[in-house]
């Protein structure tokens, strides 16, 4: 038993092993070198484009940009900015070391060339899709451990700078606050209103201490009057008065 479990184990190890080369062959098969005149057309025409952005001055890389921006050609944009990254830690264009094309599994053409600046080398990449339409462009410049180190550095410094200025900025914000009353924002109680006088009407108003007396005095002295009138058929009265008819008025007439 153990023997045919063996067995069947090498059997299956043997067809993955042939099913594996089959494939690498297929791949290989797919991946068939280019023709030497088509990768010589791809070199050259890499080669051209470039020393035509090599050629470019400042403000006719601006004036590109802004077209491939209007036009919406985003490749060459996208490659005339990398080669504007990259132009100043280059210097001056010096020649071509090296250019190789390569088939890409999409069935396009992958363009590589090794170029030579003054301040050091760089690797140009330009990819076409199997229509011969531009995919990428890419500039990369050739830097040493020490400047990718310095680079890396000054990334870092710059970055835990802004960290800490923030952080400052933060406990400064809450230090302030102490210089905030603490009854900020609260209503102030207010002091209920004193209840008013209410306003005398006018005729009221008129009315005085002295003159309701005076009205009292009168009706008194009509009173003692009319019951003179009564006793002694119309009497006069001492002050030369002679009362012959006493009638009641309403209050509102009185107050005129």
């Amino acid at each position: 038993m153990k023997r045919k479990i063996k067995q069947l184990f090498l059997a299956c190890m043997l067809a993955a092993g042939l099913l594996t080369m089959a494939g690498c062959s297929q791949a290989e098969e797919e991946m068939e070198p280019l023709d030497p005149a088509l990768e010589q057309a791809l070199n050259q025409e890499a080669q051209q484009f470039l020393e035509q952005m090599a050629a470019m001055d400042d403000e006719t890389i601006e004036e590109n940009l802004e077209y491939f921006n209007q036009e919406q050609l985003t490749v060459y944009a996208s490659g005339l900015n990398s080669w504007k990254s990259a132009k100043k830690d280059l210097g001056a264009y010096e020649s071509v070391e090296s250019a190789v094309s390569v088939p890409t599994d999409d069935g396009g053409y992958e363009t590589t060339l090794t170029v030579s600046f003054e301040e050091r080398e760089c690797e140009f990449l330009m990819g076409r899709d199997r229509k011969g339409n531009l995919t990428e462009i890419t500039v990369s410049p050739d830097y040493t451990m020490g400047e990718v180190m310095a680079q890396a550095a000054g990334n870092l410094i710059v970055g835990m700078g802004m960290v800490f200025a923030v952080l400052i900025f933060i406990m400064l914000i809450i230090s302030a606050f102490r210089f905030i009353p603490q009854d900020l924002g609260k209503k102030k109680e207010t002091a209920a209103p004193k209840p008013e006088t209410p306003a005398l009407a006018p005729a009221e108003a008129a009315l005085t201490a002295p003159q309701a007396e005076d009205e009292i005095a009168a009706v008194i002295a009509a009173a003692v009057a009319a019951y003179e009138a009564e006793q002694g058929s119309g009497a006069a009265c001492g002050n030369g008065l002679v009362v012959r008819s006493i009638r009641r008025i309403s209050k509102a007439k009185s107050r005129r």
